[in-house]
């Protein structure tokens, strides 16, 4: 997903408007309009800025996994693979 659809998407669901995103950032709402349609990029800066005015993790914004999260992935993978080994098995020898 792109800086744009997350920064659309987070305000979105938070009810705000761009103008009060913008004020609470600092900037005008022209300037953010142009981050959410792709006509400016957001720095660094920017970006902290908007997850500290939103209460958004960095990690949740770029859709970083955690340790974690990664764990519980595998754990479910794991329990999915082991539910058809055995029809597998089955039709690779009872054949």
């Amino acid at each position: 997903m792109r800086v744009s659809d997350t920064i659309k998407q987070i305000r979105k669901e938070s009810g705000m408007s761009q103008s009060e995103v913008a004020d609470r950032m600092g900037i005008t709402r022209s300037t953010y309009s142009g981050y959410e349609n792709d006509r400016h990029e957001m720095d660094q800066e920017k970006i902290d800025r908007f997850c500290a005015v939103m209460g958004v993790d960095k990690r949740d914004f770029f859709g970083v996994q955690t340790s974690d999260e990664a764990e519980v992935t595998l754990e479910h993978f794991a329990k999915v693979i082991n539910k058809f080994i055995p029809r597998i098995y089955g039709e690779l020898f009872n054949k």
